[in-house]
């Protein structure tokens, strides 16, 4: 009787023993096959939401674009720089100089500007309104103080067209109908000796820091600021004023003289035209808001900017300088260095970047000088994500 249960209850079960002594019984098949394939209805259906999808995957992007804090990273895993990774007597160990203001007006060029220098000068000696200094007829300027520089990215006999360049300047100036030395102490030309290699704007965009690549332009820059020591030992600031920085208004030589501030390394512009569309990545897209346009005033010969500019470069490199600038100062890991420089950063109205809007659409309440592309008539992609 025992063998015949014995035999029943083997014929009943089927059991499998492994090295691990796992056993299954044959009534426990449905559950685990109903268990296995709830598993793979879940695995597949959170396969299709991560990523399988082009919907999901742009959710995802948008997610960690838009929702994550840029932050969290500086905050809570690694912390903003401690205040001995700047070496801060570096930025702020140099005494603010409250000797006279020495200051030169620089045109930075290349060879296909000649025109706009041109065109400059014709403004400035022919349109009364727009006089840098008072100029009374047949009295001469009382000792003009501010030096202007028209300054070429090529070697100044690099080429023919360099040479027809200068040439072309020099020969406005000569001819202009109320000399512009009448206004300036001294007028010359520089040139920061890049190779034609070096000139190259290539116009690469960083789609995070919503940047573009001018290495031309902020090689001329950086040559200026960094590496000509007969400009910054012989001034206190300079004003950068690109060919298509325009004057709105007369006297302005001495607007910019009584802006110019030994205690401040940079005073500008902020944008004063309609809010562009602005694609790159927080905190870069914000803190473009708050960069000051590359037309501004700039103090020369103070080593605590030197060392800051030359950082910037460093972190930067090609990328356009004036919102490098920004960038560098406002970056959440750099605040130590925020909270002891942000005083050397200020706004002013005498300056007004207009960027690609006519004057119709630009604040220009104050303003004496004006930058502004508005000229320009069609769609530029090169701006793209500023428009």
């Amino acid at each position: 009787m025992e063998q015949r249960h014995a035999g029943e209850a083997g014929r009943n079960s089927c059991k499998w023993d492994s090295s691990g002594g796992h056993s299954l019984r044959m009534t426990e098949l449905p559950v685990r096959i109903k268990d296995w394939r709830a598993r793979r209805m879940t695995r597949s259906l959170w396969q299709r939401l991560s990523g399988r999808t082009l919907l999901a995957r742009m959710a995802l992007v948008v997610l960690a674009a838009f929702l994550v804090p840029y932050d969290i990273w500086w905050r809570a895993v690694a912390g903003p720089y401690r205040l001995d990774k700047f070496r801060l007597e570096t930025y702020t160990g140099c005494a603010d100089s409250d000797s006279e203001v020495r200051l030169a007006v620089v045109m930075p060029l290349t060879a296909r500007d000649t025109e706009r220098a041109v065109e400059h000068i014709r403004l400035w000696t022919e349109t009364m309104a727009l006089a840098p200094c008072e100029m009374k007829v047949g009295e001469p300027v009382q000792s003009p103080t501010v030096d202007l520089y028209f300054y070429y990215d090529r070697p100044l006999d690099a080429d023919e067209h360099v040479r027809a360049s200068v040439q072309r300047v020099r020969e406005a100036l000569q001819a202009a109908p109320r000399g512009p030395q009448r206004c300036f102490h001294t007028i010359g030309f520089l040139s920061a000796e890049l190779t034609a290699d070096e000139t190259r704007n290539t116009y690469r965009h960083n789609w995070v820091t919503l940047q573009v690549a001018t290495r031309g332009t902020v090689t001329q820059f950086y040559r200026l600021m960094l590496d000509m020591p007969h400009v910054t030992e012989a001034y206190t600031h300079v004003f950068y004023m690109e060919p298509d920085a325009r004057p709105v208004r007369a006297h302005w030589l001495a607007a910019l003289q009584r802006q110019a501030d030994p205690a401040v390394w940079m005073k500008g512009s902020p944008m004063r035209y309609p809010k562009p569309t602005v694609l790159g990545l927080e905190p870069y897209r914000s803190a473009y808001l708050y960069h000051i346009n590359g037309n501004a005033l700039y103090r020369v010969g103070c080593p605590c900017f030197e060392a800051f500019l030359r950082a910037v470069r460093t972190a930067y490199r090609d990328y356009a300088f004036d919102t490098s600038i920004a960038f560098y100062r406002l970056e959440y890991r750099h605040y130590a260095l925020f909270q002891r420089t942000a005083h050397r950063f200020a706004y002013t109205d005498v300056v007004a970047d207009c960027c690609d809007y006519p004057l119709s659409q630009c604040h220009t309440d104050g303003a004496y000088v004006v930058h502004g592309k508005h000229q320009l008539a069609s769609f530029d992609w090169k701006k793209l994500g500023r428009y």
